[in-house]
C-alpha cells in the first residue's frame, strides 16, 4: 500500500514483505507518506531514489527487520561493513532532510552491542543527522518487544511510532527452539591414544549459544593440567635434541654420554624413537660425536653432530627414516672444523622451504644447504664473526619466514643474546 503526500514532512519506508503489513499501514499516522520497499532492490538505493528532488523532510521512519549492526531487506540489506559503500545514496538522503531532520530505525536490536553502536555512530557521522535505533526487539510486548528507540540523539524531538496493533517483532523470525545435542561417551581411553571431540553449529542468524554441563566431569572422564609426568625413556644421559614427524606422529630424542669435555673423548650418542602409542625403540646407537639439534624434512632425519675438542671435525648427517633395525648408518653431508679450541659442529638446525640452515658453532656462521642439490657447496648465509664474544647456538623460523636464534656467551665476558632476521631474504 503506497500512500504519497506531496507536501508531507514525515516519510515512512516499510519492508513490503513484512508479516501483518496491512495492519502496520492501517495504523500509521495519516499525515505521513508511506513507501514500500522491494526486497529485490537495495534498501538505501530505493530510499535515495524516492527522495530525489525532495527537501525539508523532518522525519524518516524505516520499518524493516534488523539485527545488531544490520538493516535487513531480503538479500539487499545494509551492514556495518557495507555502510561506507553507500556514500552517494546517503548524501542524497541527507540533502532531502531538513537541517534538524531525524532518521528513526525500527529493526530489532540494530543498535545492540559494540557492532550495533558502531553502526549507528557511523550513520550519524556520514549523514550528520540525528539517528534513533533500538538495542532490543521492536514490536509486540507479548513477544518481548517495544516501540521505544533507546539509542537516540539527546536532542531528538520526533516521537517514535507506536503500532500496538502489530502482533509481531521486527527480527528475522529465528527458530527459538533449543536443539537437543546428545553424544555416546567413550568409557575407555587408552594411554597415549588420541581422541577428538568436536561440536559445530551453523545458523543464519546472529545467535549467542553456549554448552552447559554439570558441576563435575562425568565419572568416566577426568582431565588434568599436565601435572603428572610419564617417563618414556628412563636413564637418559645428557638429552639434547628432539624432532617430531608430522606424518607418522613419531618423536625422536637424543641421549649422549661422554667422560669429560676437556679430555676430548668422543661421545657415544643414541637416538630413541617414540611412537604415538608410547612404544619406545632405539633408532640408532654408537654415533661418533654428540648429537645436538635434529629436524625432519621429508623422509630423512637431519642431525648436527658436535665434536668435543679441537682437531676433531663435527658433522651434519642425515638418517633414512625408513630404516628400523636400530643401527641406522648416517650419511655425512658436511664436515665442520674448528679453528681453535672450540667444539666443531652444528648445534642448531632449521628447515625452511627446500633449504636446511645449520649453525656452524666454532666458526660463528649460519650455513644454507640446498637439500635438492646436496653436492653443491653450502652457502654461508650469515657470518656473525665473534661479535660480543658470543657464538650462535639454536635457530628456528616462524610462520612468516623470520629467522630467530640464540648467541651463546662462550668466551670470558661473552654476552648471551636472542636475535631475529627479516625473512624476506630467505
Amino acid at each position: 500500500m503506497q500512500h504519497t503526500l506531496l507536501n508531507a514532512t514525515s516519510l515512512i519506508f516499510i519492508d513490503a514483505h513484512l508479516e501483518e503489513i496491512d495492519t502496520l499501514c492501517a495504523n500509521l499516522p495519516h499525515d505521513a507518506e508511506i513507501q514500500l520497499l522491494n526486497s529485490e532492490e537495495n534498501l538505501l538505493i530505493q530510499i535515495a531514489a524516492q527522495l530525489k528532488n525532495r527537501n525539508d523532510i523532518a522525519a524518516l521512519h524505516l520499518i524493516t527487520h534488523g539485527r545488531s549492526g544490520e538493516l535487513l531487506l531480503g538479500d539487499n540489506g545494509v551492514f556495518l561493513e557495507t555502510l561506507p559503500l553507500y556514500g552517494k545514496e546517503l548524501l542524497a538522503i541527507t540533502q532531502a532532510m531538513s537541517s534538524e531532520g531525524e532518521i528513526l530505525i525500527y529493526g530489532c536490536e540494530v543498535a545492540f552491542g559494540e557492532r550495533g553502536s558502531a553502526f549507528v555512530e557511523m550513520l550519524r557521522d556520514i549523514t550528520g543527522l540525528k539517528i534513533a535505533a533500538s538495542t532490543h526487539k521492536v514490536g509486540s510486548s507479548e513477544l518481548g518487544g517495544s516501540w521505544e528507540l533507546d539509542n537516540a540523539h539527546v536532542n531528538s524531538i520526533v516521537s517514535p511510532l507506536v503500532v500496538s496493533e502489530f502482533k509481531g517483532v521486527l527480527d528475522p523470525s529465528p527458530d527459538t527452539t533449543a536443539p537437543v545435542i546428545t553424544s555416546t561417551p567413550i568409557t575407555t581411553v587408552d594411554e597415549g591414544s588420541r581422541y577428538n571431540y568436536a561440536l559445530a553449529a551453523t545458523d543464519d542468524n546472529t545467535v549467542t549459544w553456549s554448552v552447559k554441563g554439570g558441576t563435575a566431569l562425568p565419572s568416566w572422564l577426568s582431565l588434568g593440567k599436565g601435572e603428572s609426568l610419564t617417563t618414556l625413556v628412563p636413564d637418559f644421559s645428557d638429552p639434547r635434541g628432539m624432532a617430531y614427524n608430522e606424518v607418522t606422529g613419531d618423536i625422536y630424542a637424543t641421549a649422549n654420554s661422554f667422560l669429560s669435555f676437556m679430555m676430548e673423548v668422543a661421545t657415544e650418542s643414541f637416538i630413541w624413537k617414540i611412537s604415538p602409542n608410547g612404544d619406545k625403540a632405539l633408532f640408532t646407537t654408537s654415533v661418533s660425536g654428540q648429537i645436538g639439534s635434529m629436524v625432519i624434512v621429508g623422509d630423512y632425519l637431519y642431525a648436527g653432530n658436535l665434536s668435543l675438542g679441537s682437531g676433531i671435525a663435527g658433522e651434519i648427517v642425515r638418517y633414512d627414516l625408513s630404516d628400523t633395525d636400530g643401527a641406522v648408518t648416517p650419511e655425512v653431508l658436511l664436515s665442520l672444523d674448528s679453528p681453535g679450541i672450540y667444539s666443531a659442529g652444528a648445534l642448531g638446525l632449521a628447515a625452511h622451504g627446500s633449504f636446511l640452515y645449520a649453525v656452524d658453532y666454532a666458526n660463528s656462521k649460519i650455513l644454507k644447504i640446498d637439500l635438492a642439490n646436496l653436492t653443491a657447496e653450502p652457502m654461508v648465509y650469515l657470518d656473525l664473526g665473534l661479535q660480543n664474544k658470543s657464538q650462535p647456538y639454536g635457530i628456528a623460523f616462524d610462520a612468516a619466514g623470520n629467522l630467530y636464534g640464540t648467541l651463546l656467551g662462550a668466551q670470558e665476558g661473552g654476552v648471551g643474546e636472542v636475535y631475529k632476521f627479516d625473512g624476506t631474504n630467505f
